[in-house]
């Protein structure tokens, strides 16, 4: 054999994969160290396989193809996948601070911030979209197939965080108020001097 073509594909996808579940990974993380609610982190969490789970029923719907571009499409989507579960989630635990039951807040919570998870998963299809529409050549037809499944991603993930999440919160309210942390404490009043300078100048 005088060139394995195999093998170099191979660790291609291992890369992806290993960077799929570390990002993944780590996205949990950080949701729990910010959120602080042990249900809400498992929530948002399960959102991301669900999202990827739709967003192959879709590809293999549109007759997209499992390879390296497509699975980096994937992978880049990940990160995004968390972005629209988080905006709802936490209006809703809001609604439920100020005295709203578990399925009064879904409900408002969800209404309240539907335009704005809509108008940012529009903005990152409409980033990608345009080499839908380019002229075809090498380049074009390598990254739409990345564009296709990243747009096809952060859909199904407006989807569930606009079915999944509110049910979610209803059937697994969280048990009790979080206190915020040490960090959150003198993080935050220091953001909002940095907003209020900013917003002055």
């Amino acid at each position: 054999v005088w060139n394995n073509a195999g093998k170099e594909i191979r660790n291609s996808l291992k890369g992806l994969r290993n960077a799929g579940l570390f990002g993944g990974i780590l996205a949990v993380f950080v949701l729990h160290f910010f959120l602080r609610r042990f249900s809400s982190t498992v929530i948002v969490a399960t959102a991301i396989p669900f999202s990827l789970l739709v967003t192959c029923g879709a590809m293999y719907g549109l007759g997209s193809e499992f390879n390296v571009l497509t699975l980096l499409g994937l992978m880049l989507g990940v990160g995004m996948l968390v972005d629209n579960a988080v905006v709802v989630l936490e209006n809703i635990h809001r609604l439920e601070g100020l005295g709203r039951t578990p399925r009064q807040a879904a409900r408002e919570g969800v209404r309240q911030v539907a335009m704005a998870v809509v108008a940012s998963t529009a903005t990152t299809v409409c980033v990608w979209s345009w080499l839908f529409l380019s002229e075809k050549n090498t380049m074009s037809i390598i990254m739409g197939a990345v564009a296709l499944t990243i747009c096809l991603a952060v859909v199904c993930s407006l989807i569930i965080s606009l079915t999944f999440i509110p049910l979610a919160s209803v059937r697994f309210p969280p048990k009790k108020d979080v206190k915020p942390g040490l960090v959150i404490r003198h993080l935050v009043p220091r953001y909002r001097g940095v907003l209020e300078w900013t917003l002055r100048h």
